[in-house]
């Protein structure tokens, strides 16, 4: 019982360091004010790197912004586990149903490529010295050649999420765009607002397809509730994604930093 309060006000520090960097971020003058409408037309032929901890993380963070860009880019997703039992949920599918229902989501959605890393689920770690780990995290990436990575934001109180963010911004050195999402933290300061508005069926019916793995979960109709909180509040209509949008340099000292 004592390690259990003991770890609870760990993560609740660490939770609260994590929106102090955020805040600063955001609100620093040299960078973007919080909110612009991301004019994601003029984003062309690009080769766009999706990062999933689990299946489904993909389509709940920014599944409509992956249909959205997808007309015009070329889209790769890399899951890093294949799902599976957790503290919270031990009942799930064998990873064998999850992947196939990951590919049938990713085809939904407009994926080109799916990429199953195969780490265990719910232990996700990022340590300095795992060389292993990083040198094949960078070899998938260095064959991409990715103009943008989307992945996890770095307030993500999901230990898999954050550690998955670790590993690919200290794993894979070169520039590009970073745009991170939520999942189970919302982002309550981000920096743009993709409108999906016409791209929120196709996110539904995509999460959908996680026929089994979502069995029950009350997930889907919370993320469909919040994009529609940031369509109404922060675009006047419909349904948006969130993302805190930066380089990846900047990227790297600001996660020194949490």
């Amino acid at each position: 019982m004592i390690k259990k309060i003991i770890d609870n006000v760990y993560l609740k520090k660490r939770t609260l360091k994590k929106v102090i960097a955020q805040f600063k971020y955001v609100t620093d003058k040299n960078n973007l004010l919080s909110s612009i409408i991301a004019n994601d037309s003029k984003i062309k032929n690009k080769k766009i790197l999706v990062v999933a901890p689990h299946p489904d993380d993909e389509i709940f963070g920014c599944g409509g912004t992956i249909k959205k860009l997808s007309k015009q880019n070329h889209i790769t997703c890399i899951y890093m586990t294949s799902g599976g039992p957790t503290l919270q949920k031990m009942e799930y599918p064998s990873p064998e149903i999850i992947e196939k229902e990951a590919l049938k989501a990713s085809e939904i959605i407009g994926i080109n490529k799916t990429i199953f890393v195969k780490l265990e689920n719910s232990k996700i770690t990022f340590k300095k010295n795992d060389k292993k780990t990083m040198k094949k995290i960078n070899k998938i990436i260095i064959e991409i050649k990715p103009n943008i990575i989307i992945l996890p934001a770095f307030l993500e109180n999901h230990l898999d999420h954050s550690a998955t963010t670790q590993l690919i911004i200290n794993s894979y050195l070169e520039n590009y765009e970073a745009w991170f999402y939520g999942v189970h933290t919302p982002i309550s300061l981000p920096t743009h607002i993709i409108d999906i508005t016409k791209q929120i069926n196709v996110k539904m019916n995509a999460l959908q397809a996680y026929k089994k793995t979502l069995l029950k979960d009350p997930m889907p109709k919370a993320i469909i509730s919040l994009n529609n909180y940031y369509g109404l509040t922060k675009i006047g209509k419909g349904w948006a994604e969130p993302f805190i949008i930066m380089n990846s340099t900047r990227a790297r000292e600001l996660i020194k930093r949490i």
